[in-house]
């Protein structure tokens, strides 16, 4: 149970953020998806692939949140934690994960818009009621955006790795 324990705490503290507390200070517009930030983290750092249920979790929570058509981030962000663990364990080497975790961030969200666009065209082709929301409605908003959650991505993965560090056995890094 205990293992489970964490990765709820950070899930919930980053959609807390994302949803309460960044709103706030700046436009909805540019406030970084840090649910995705944090699925990613975990994604990385996810050795027994025992934390691949909270991609499932977020991602609901994301369609219900955001009022979207069911699928629409639940089957995206899934797959996204598989391709990023996957590309994470087979090419990219511990040293360079702080190089690479920020790109990750940024082709995951790229990724992400696409399919929500692509998805909701799908749906209201197939005959769902619904209008594919605008994703890319102001460039320059999405471009801070994105750059603010690369940056965050890297803050989320050092504090995270502090507390797997203090609360738990050390993580143990890859060659």
């Amino acid at each position: 149970m205990r293992q489970y324990l964490w990765p709820t705490v950070l899930c919930l503290i980053l959609w807390l953020l994302m949803t309460a507390v960044f709103p706030v200070w700046w436009d909805i517009r540019y406030v970084p998806n840090l649910l995705l930030a944090g699925i990613l983290v975990l994604a990385v750092t996810d050795i027994s692939f025992r934390w691949f249920w909270w991609a499932v979790l977020a991602g609901a929570v994301l369609d219900v949140e955001a009022s979207l058509l069911f699928g629409s981030y639940a089957l995206m962000l899934p797959l996204l934690y598989i391709g990023v663990r996957m590309t994470f364990l087979k090419l990219v080497p511990a040293d360079r994960i702080y190089l690479a975790l920020p790109g990750a961030y940024i082709a995951a969200s790229a990724f992400l818009a696409i399919w929500v666009s692509v998805y909701g065209l799908l749906a209201r082709q197939v005959g769902w009621p619904i209008e594919p929301i605008p994703v890319y409605t102001s460039p320059g908003a999405w471009v801070v955006s994105v750059a603010t959650g690369a940056i965050l991505t890297l803050v989320i993965y050092t504090a995270w790795l502090e507390v797997l560090h203090r609360v738990d056995r050390p993580l143990r890094l890859r060659r």
